[in-house]
């Protein structure tokens, strides 16, 4: 499975290598490889709307059951789907009567706040 880290080396060594004299690191390049970040974002840009929502946020969340097998058969294709939907009922009958947590409970809370320190830190 693909995670972020693969794609934030990638994004690393590009820069790095863009950055040099030799390439853009030159005075009179520094807009252009400003603006370089610019091409990853007009991709993702014009690819979401071909991208899936979450099956799990349209069950859960927008308590939509037909959207969530719609995406679960275009993730998945036409393969057997009730265990994974079966398992996301679960979820979304263990998450009932709880909210979100807000920013102040977040920080009082003592399992959490170091996750969160170092967040902050990074």
């Amino acid at each position: 499975a693909l995670s972020f880290a693969p794609f934030t080396a990638a994004g690393f060594i590009v820069g790095q290598t863009l950055g040099l004299g030799e390439v853009l690191g030159r005075e009179e390049m520094w807009p252009v490889l400003l603006s370089s970040c610019a091409f990853p974002a007009l991709i993702q840009l014009a690819t979401l709307p071909w991208c899936p929502e979450s099956p799990r946020y349209l069950l859960i969340d927008k308590e939509d059951r037909n959207l969530c097998m719609k995406a679960l058969r275009r993730l998945h294709g036409d393969v057997n789907l009730s265990a994974e939907l079966d398992e996301m009922l679960e979820e979304q009958t263990a998450l009932e009567g709880q909210h979100a947590k807000g920013l102040w409970e977040l920080l009082r809370d003592g399992a959490l706040r170091r996750q969160i320190s170092i967040i902050i830190v990074l």
